[in-house]
């Protein structure tokens, strides 16, 4: 609800004090994550990212970069949505667009599948993207195009073919 949220967002002030000094993501995600995930089970998650992403897709997702997907659907590419959002929300986005992976910040789990509200491993952002890409196609991976909208996609672009950042506006 709005009252818990509003709270959430108050205990969130000294993160977001230390970013505006340190503009570190990483730390400022995890407290997000730490305030509004921990204890939610993995099932809950994305059931919830499930039906958000199939409710609000469509009013999220920007024409332009969609005519840009399908293009390259058409040409046979191998579809690859990389992100600095928790990989486990982003996923029913990326499955509905038909992309054969999608890469992003993991969120830690216990053994009884609830969010311990920690990152499971770094926040996939600037250089991480392309570590995180290396890990999946090899170390000499080369993208055909890449397409980001804020200088944490810079690292993965410069191994790209095409390139384009913050080449979308159409609204939805």
């Amino acid at each position: 609800g709005r009252a818990r949220y509003a709270l959430g967002m108050a205990r969130l002030g000294p993160a977001a004090a230390a970013y505006a000094r340190h503009r570190d993501r990483g730390p400022l995600k995890a407290a997000l994550v730490a305030e509004f995930l921990t204890g939610s089970s993995r099932d809950d998650l994305s059931q919830s990212a499930e039906r958000f992403a199939t409710e609000r897709s469509a009013a999220l997702l920007r024409p332009d970069a969609l005519r840009a997907w399908r293009r390259w659907r058409q040409r046979k590419a191998r579809l690859v949505i990389v992100t600095a959002s928790p990989q486990l929300l982003v996923a029913p986005f990326g499955h509905g667009l038909g992309a054969e992976a999608v890469i992003g910040t993991g969120l830690a789990f216990n053994d009884a599948g609830l969010a311990t509200g920690a990152l499971d491993g770094p926040n996939c952002r600037g250089s991480e993207k392309v570590a995180r890409l290396q890990a999946a196609f090899g170390d000499d991976v080369r993208l055909e195009a890449a397409y980001g909208d804020s200088d944490g996609d810079t690292q993965m672009l410069a191994i790209a073919d095409e390139r384009g950042l913050k080449v979308f506006s159409e609204r939805p």
